[in-house]
């Protein structure tokens, strides 16, 4: 038992605690009533829960700043990323370094739970990653949503992977650690990868993510299929309250109406989009149709930092981009 005491103030999003304190439990949870345990001196500080990076790509935070991959088209940098990947070879020893450092950034601004989106998987089921990347989030005490994504993989391999690490990982939906599915998005994953992961997801009650409306998935999906990604999405099933689609960068009135519909959540990562020229997700307008918008970092190949709190202030400066209609 954790007791924090002390504070100027104790904020729980909505209301003030009186008296400074709060308390926790070894399971992370406020506890209420008198309790007994090591004290936490707070005095002068502020008190407010934990902030979530609703989507990061830990592993990414090995492969900061790579030559030939800032500031580069999207159809560049992929590869350009990929490469780097082969050359080194992703395995479990790496996921947890990388797990550890990201998710150590992210504690020291604040955030206490962080959605990782893990797109990069060697031969096997990927259970061993996953396992080092929650054992790192466990290490430092934060909470992690390991997300078994796909980019090109086999899908029946990514649906079994997905099994397996759902399996592996316990069915919690408020645990430390909980699962997800995700491809990267129609750029990279067919129908057929999107429905086998959408039933993995039904069997376990986890939810879906995947991105949608960057660069590449918009030239992509035009090239392909002759669509646009939003449409694709909503025809294979992928737009509905348990999906959360990162970025939304290029979206027209129409789409955010659609999305907001669907009861679908979004997430916006201005540190990734914006510095690279990526785009800019409308988040004000997103938000005013009623869709329930998260920050995310994005991984460090992209955004040289995991830092959600300097990325607030840059979606704050980028808002005018997208200023909302006047009545």
């Amino acid at each position: 038992m954790l007791i924090v005491r002390g504070a100027e103030l104790v904020w729980t999003g909505s209301a003030e605690l009186p008296g400074g304190e709060v308390a926790c439990g070894s399971d992370g949870r406020v506890v209420t009533g008198p309790v007994d345990g090591d004290v936490l001196d707070a005095s002068g500080c502020v008190v407010t829960p934990g902030l979530v990076n609703a989507h990061h790509h830990l592993l990414q935070t090995a492969f900061r700043t790579l030559p030939g991959t800032r500031g580069v088209p999207m159809r560049d940098w992929l590869p350009r990323m990929a490469a780097a990947y082969a050359a080194v070879g992703v395995d479990d020893e790496l996921a947890h370094a990388a797990a550890s450092a990201g998710l150590a950034e992210a504690l020291l601004c604040g955030v206490t739970t962080v959605a990782d989106h893990h797109l990069t998987w060697p031969a096997g089921d990927g259970v061993g990653i996953a396992r080092a990347v929650a054992a790192a989030a466990g290490d430092l005490g934060a909470r992690l949503v390991f997300v078994r994504g796909s980019a090109r993989d086999d899908p029946q391999e990514a649906a079994a992977s997905a099994d397996a690490i759902a399996a592996a990982l316990g069915g919690d939906p408020t645990g430390m650690v909980q699962v997800a599915v995700g491809p990267a998005g129609v750029h990279s994953d067919g129908a057929e990868t999107f429905a086998l992961l959408g039933d993995v997801a039904r069997r376990h009650g986890l939810r879906r993510r995947t991105q949608a409306n960057e660069q590449v998935d918009v030239e992509v999906a035009a090239q392909r299929y002759g669509r646009r990604p939003l449409e694709l999405l909503d025809e294979w099933g992928w737009l509905a309250p348990d999906v959360t689609i990162a970025h939304l960068c290029d979206v027209t009135g129409d789409e955010i109406a659609r999305v907001a519909a669907a009861g679908v959540s979004a997430t916006h990562a201005p540190g990734c989009d914006v510095p690279m020229g990526w785009g800019v997700a409308p988040a004000a307008a997103l938000a005013d149709a009623g869709v329930p918008v998260g920050l995310g970092t994005s991984g460090g190949g992209s955004n040289d930092a995991g830092h959600l709190l300097a990325d607030a202030r840059l979606a704050m400066q980028v808002a005018p981009r997208h200023p909302r209609p006047r009545l």
